[in-house]
């Protein structure tokens, strides 16, 4: 049997009477403690003998029968040791047993053979302490044979042991004896490219990969991280500095302050005028800071303008935001503006539609007609709502009501879904379609945009399937 030559067995315990081939023999081989072979005595005697007889062939055959994967070190009482490197470069393992004794001149090892030492202090050029797993691998590895299956299984047991070190020798010795043990050439780190075992650093270096922070990446992705931090610390840069100058406009000393801040035009300092564009209370300063943000000639500068535009509570920060938009004529910024006509926020759609008419742009007539009426739901004025139909100048319009009667003649009105007639985008198809007017009749818009159309260059095509 396998099991005869595995290192279990020379870890198993010795049982009386077994024999050579792990066999437990009959009961009457066995030593007999008494020698009186007849009578009541005799019998109990021999009862008692069969059955630790039955008890030492259960465990016997227990240990026959263990598996001839189960690893050898169960049974084996690691021996917790130090490395103690020499002068000479030489090293021994044990256990220091005068460890109390620091300002000793001798120090004694015992080895985990029993050996004990004495060496001079002056002859240890440093101690190491070894972990429980080296110390049991020092134990267990020479019960494992030179042949791929031991080494493989003692890799295996190195790698639950988190001794990558030795585990990768182990890996080693298994491809030296066995070029195709793919397993191992994997644990190795190995990829098989074109029936080549190659290190998949080696590959990825050849494919024109970098390790760059914990992963491989290309060159490209390197230098977009790296400029993207760049331009973060730029920003935070620009948020010290405009604090301190805004600390400093506090403290009355405005001039070289304010000088400081419409000097800037740097597309780095853009988030920093953002956040302080979003917070300060003052509107002397928003405006200072749609001032400067107009002044730069940046795609980002214009994203905040036109979020401004949308979104800024003060009414003096829209115009002004619009002002510094509208010269820019960006068909990013007409796109933003002719996708907020759909909005569920009625301001906004306002808000959109009074832009694009400042913008002028033929090629919004088609949405601009879409938005004259939209649906949104009212809300409950006595919980704090906004009533619709609110323009940028605050007047606020009934549903259906093209002669402006006030939202407020009927009272609060309960929540529902109405339809709301929207001035500004009124007043912008008056202003782009030269001043012909149809009030809130679309068909009519629709009627007259087709003739429109005819007459326009051939280049122009507003229509949005």
């Amino acid at each position: 049997m396998e099991s005869r030559n595995h290192p279990i067995s020379k870890l198993a315990p010795t049982w009386p009477g077994r024999s050579q081939a792990g066999s437990v023999p009959a009961s009457g081989s066995l030593p007999l403690v008494a020698s009186d072979t007849s009578g009541p005595r005799a019998e109990r005697s021999q009862g008692r003998l069969r059955s630790r007889s039955l008890a030492q062939r259960a465990v016997c055959s227990m240990i026959v029968c263990l598996p001839c994967w189960l690893p050898p070190w169960g049974t084996v009482s690691p021996l917790r040791a130090d490395v103690f490197h020499l002068s000479s470069g030489a090293r021994v393992h044990g256990q220091r047993l005068n460890q109390e004794e620091t300002a000793a001149e001798q120090i004694v090892i015992r080895t985990p053979e029993g050996i004990r030492l004495t060496l001079r202090s002056s002859q240890v050029a440093r101690t190491d302490r070894e972990t429980p797993p080296v110390g049991q691998y020092r134990q267990i590895s020479p019960q494992f044979t030179d042949t791929v299956k031991d080494q493989w299984r003692l890799a295996e047991w190195c790698r639950t042991q988190g001794l990558s070190d030795l585990r990768a020798r182990h890996l080693r010795r298994v491809v030296e004896l066995d070029p195709q043990h793919a397993a191992a050439w994997y644990g190795l780190g190995y990829s098989q490219l074109n029936g080549e075992w190659v290190l998949r650093r080696e590959y990825l270096q050849r494919q024109g990969y970098v390790f760059h922070r914990g992963r491989w990446r290309l060159p490209q992705e390197i230098e977009v991280m790296q400029s993207r931090e760049q331009a973060e610390l730029a920003a935070k840069g620009w948020r010290s500095k405009l604090k301190t100058w805004r600390n400093q406009i506090d403290k009355g000393q405005a001039d070289s302050a304010v000088q400081n801040i419409r000097a800037i035009r740097d597309p780095a300092a853009v988030p920093a005028l953002a956040y302080f564009l979003s917070r300060d209370r003052s509107r002397a300063m928003r405006l200072l800071y749609v001032e400067v943000l107009g002044g730069i000639d940046d795609p980002r500068a214009t994203k905040v303008l036109v979020s401004a535009c949308l979104e800024n509570p003060d009414i003096e920060v829209f115009h002004a935001s619009l002002d510094a938009v509208v010269p820019r004529k960006s068909p990013a910024v007409v796109k933003v503006f002719v996708k907020t006509l759909h909005s569920v926020d009625n301001q906004q759609v306002n808000r959109a539609a009074h832009a694009l008419g400042k913008l002028n742009d033929p090629a919004t007539i088609v949405p601009l007609i879409d938005a004259l009426v939209t649906s949104h739901v009212v809300p409950n004025r006595a919980a704090g709502g906004k009533p619709p139909g609110t323009t940028t100048t605050g007047i606020a319009y009934g549903p259906n009501d093209q002669q402006g009667t006030p939202f407020t003649q009927f009272g609060a009105p309960k929540p529902g879904r109405v339809q709301v007639p929207n001035h500004e985008a009124l007043a912008a198809l008056v202003e782009i379609g030269g001043g012909v007017s149809f009030g809130f009749d679309q068909q009519a818009w629709r009627d007259w945009y087709s003739v429109f159309e005819k007459q326009q260059p051939p280049q122009l095509n507003s229509r949005r399937d």
